[in-house]
This record gives structure tokens, C-alpha cells and sequence, in this order.
């Protein structure tokens, strides 16, 4: 225990600000962009990182063990914290508030529904339901953004095979004003029809919202995973325009 505790306080955050989401090593921030990891990295442990959940920095915790597992070329952290979003850099910033919302509200599944029908021509059987929903002003322009995570009732993270009698939805959601009108973005999307067995079956989570770079614009972390793989990927607003900054993966 003294020892574990001495090199705790030894520890530094790394050189190179660097995203982890799952455990996984996703990406690094220097010179004012992102770069996916390519390959493995060995840094000097243990080192520092800060543990988020989707609204806020939760604590600092010390990094002991940096694995590359070669069947899935990928850096990762064995399962330690509780947190999906490890970040070793400057400490992340909230430049505006962020505010989670009732997922039971019957006008965003009803957003949720209107979306799959404009995606698929086809009104959804299922029940849908919201696992989360955040509203905050992701550019500092004034007008707060609703990001909205979703699915089919029943469809889970198990990656069940099996065809549906009512189809199934996986997708988060992106609302906001484009050009002084209400639009609802794809973030991520995945479905199938009734009976269908499409795959690879794909689940999508909302991960993150934070400043990461200091920019004073915020940046959204979203995964979207598969059967024996997961990916993770960077997004930001600025002036009405949804980015896609960065992703990264790994699969066997």
C-alpha cells in the first residue's frame, strides 16, 4: 500500500494529451488537432488521467498497467475505473452548463420516431426508448443543443442475433439550429428491419461532453460498437457545422 500510494504521487499526466473511451487508447491533441493512435504506445507508468462521465470531470486516478492486445490491435487499460472516458491532459474544461433531461418525455421519443421514419419511410413498431439526453450550448453561440441517445426497447449490449418481430433501433441524435431552423443530425444510426438478420448488429453510445483542447467549444465523444469490435469518435459544433474530428478502434 505505501508503495502503490508513493508512485501514485509520482505519477504525471502525459506528455501528449491522450483520449481513452472504453479502455481503449483512441487519440491524441497536439498542435491544435487530432490524431487517431496507430500502433502501441508505452508510456512511462503509472501515469495520470482524469475520469469523466457525460457531464462532468469525476476524479484524477493513476494508470498502472497499459496493455497491447495483439488479436484486437489495440492499446488498452484493464477494466480499473468505473468511468468509460479516461483523458491524460490538461484538465477538461466546462465552459457552459450542461443539463441532463427526463428521458421519458414523450417529445423526444417522438423526435427519436420521426427520425427513424425519415431514414427508413417506415413508422418504427417498437417502442423506443431514451437512455440519455443532454442539452447545452455546444459553441457558445447563445442556443443550446440537444444531444439524445436512443433505441428499440429490449436492444441491449449484448448483441442479440436473434431477428426482432418489430425490428430494432440503435442511434444517437444531434438537434440543434441550422440557417434559423430546428434540424435533428445523424450522429450515429444503425437499424434493421422486423425478422432481419443483418449484421454486424451496431449499439451506439453517448459517452462525453467536454472541452478537451481549451477552445472554449465543446467536444462530443460517441461510441459506436459491434459484435468483437468497438469504435469511438470526436465531434464538435462551430457555427452550425457538426464535425467529425477523430475516430479510432479496435477489432478481432
Amino acid at each position: 500500500m505505501i508503495a502503490a500510494s508513493f508512485l501514485a504521487q509520482q505519477a504525471k499526466f502525459l506528455p501528449t494529451p491522450t483520449l481513452f473511451v472504453d479502455g481503449l487508447a483512441i487519440a491524441t491533441f497536439k498542435d491544435k488537432a487530432w490524431t487517431p493512435i496507430s500502433g502501441p504506445i508505452k508510456p512511462e507508468l503509472p501515469f495520470k488521467v482524469y475520469l469523466l462521465d457525460l457531464v462532468r470531470v469525476t476524479q484524477t486516478a493513476s494508470v498502472y498497467e497499459l496493455e497491447f492486445a495483439q488479436e484486437v490491435e489495440g492499446n488498452f487499460i484493464p477494466n480499473q475505473f468505473f468511468s468509460d472516458v479516461l483523458w491524460s491532459g490538461p484538465k477538461p474544461k466546462y465552459p457552459r452548463s450542461i443539463r441532463t433531461v427526463n428521458p421519458e418525455q414523450s417529445e423526444y421519443k417522438n423526435l427519436v420516431a420521426e427520425f427513424y421514419k425519415s431514414e427508413t419511410k417506415k413508422n418504427p413498431d417498437f417502442e423506443i426508448e431514451i437512455n440519455s439526453i443532454a442539452r447545452c450550448d455546444l459553441d457558445g453561440n447563445g442556443q443550446e443543443e440537444v444531444l439524445i441517445e436512443a433505441q428499440s426497447k429490449g436492444f441491449s449490449d449484448e448483441f442479440n442475433f436473434e431477428p426482432s418481430p418489430k425490428g430494432q433501433l440503435s442511434c444517437t441524435l444531434l438537434r440543434h439550429i441550422k440557417n434559423g431552423k430546428p434540424i435533428t443530425e445523424k450522429i450515429f444510426f444503425f437499424s434493421r428491419e422486423a425478422k432481419s438478420d443483418v449484421e454486424p448488429i451496431q449499439i451506439t453510445h453517448l459517452k462525453s461532453i467536454a472541452d478537451f483542447n481549451g477552445d472554449g467549444n465543446y467536444e462530443v465523444i460517441v461510441t459506436a460498437d459491434y459484435y468483437e469490435g468497438q469504435s469511438a469518435h470526436v465531434y464538435n459544433l462551430i457555427k452550425g457545422q457538426f464535425k467529425h474530428l477523430v475516430e479510432n478502434g479496435a477489432g478481432a
